[in-house]
């Protein structure tokens, strides 16, 4: 089986048929392992009606990420949609099944999983961009605990400056983890804070080459030319009306 634009590969992971019926409410992460499906037997030689088992796989998987979402506040509504025509299309095909009705039973089988195989990179889109959208806003809070340490603190050390802007942005961390969903979404959710940690660091090696390189070329130059230039930088000229700004 696949699914997706690009047409992942799909397993059967034989999930429970009786969620059709009563689909979990409270999504905790036993849910979530038993929605991920047992698996089938090394032993079993046939797997009866593959295309709806794959579709019911599917769709119990959607349907635990989808109310995993919700719960913290994240809504597909596309996905959402898709997902209830699945369930429909499911329920009438077992209906089928039962009637013997082979040839409706093996159609609704097959919209089922095409309605879930649509629905499935939007729940993981939802997810993934709810846990990338809290490293933008780690970067929206270096900028603001520094402007919070110059207008309530305005500590002319530079040792107390730091460490006024770590508690700073450690407080707001933590209300962050509290508030935000992308760290119950996260099945690493530290991993996060990590992510955003690399990336600034790399940032400012980046910053830090590029202005040697800046430097040494300015250097070259001079020790070539004889020239002198009596001139500061744009970024620093920038952080400097800032830093005085407020």
């Amino acid at each position: 089986m696949s699914t997706g634009p690009r047409g992942v590969k799909y397993l059967l992971t034989n999930t429970p048929e009786e969620w059709l019926d009563n689909p979990p409410k409270d999504i905790s992460d036993d849910i979530m392992a038993e929605a991920r499906g047992k698996g089938f037997s090394a032993g079993q030689n046939i797997i009866l009606h593959p295309f709806y088992q794959s579709a019911l796989d599917l769709w119990a998987l959607n349907g635990a990420r989808l109310e995993n979402l919700q719960q913290n506040g994240v809504t597909s509504a596309r996905a959402s949609i898709l997902h209830q025509k699945s369930t429909e299309a499911l329920k009438e095909a077992r209906e089928a099944r039962e009637a013997l009705q082979y040839d409706v039973f093996a159609a609704k089988s097959r919209e089922a999983w095409g309605y879930e195989a649509r629905a499935y990179p939007d729940v993981r889109y939802a997810a993934d961009d709810t846990v990338d959208g809290i490293v933008f806003y780690f970067m929206l809070l270096i900028p603001f605990c520094l402007f919070i340490e110059r207008l309530f603190f305005g500590s002319p050390d530079v040792r107390k400056q730091l460490m006024v802007i770590g508690i700073i942005f450690a407080v707001v961390f933590l209300m962050l983890q509290n508030v935000h969903p992308a760290f119950q979404l996260s099945l690493t959710p530290y991993m996060v804070f990590l992510a955003f940690v690399m990336l600034a660091l790399s940032l400012m090696i980046i910053a830090l080459v590029v202005t040697r390189f800046d430097g040494e070329m300015k250097s070259m130059t001079r020790s070539t030319t004889g020239l002198h230039e009596m001139d500061i930088g744009r970024l620093s000229a920038t952080a400097v009306a800032i830093s005085l700004g407020i």
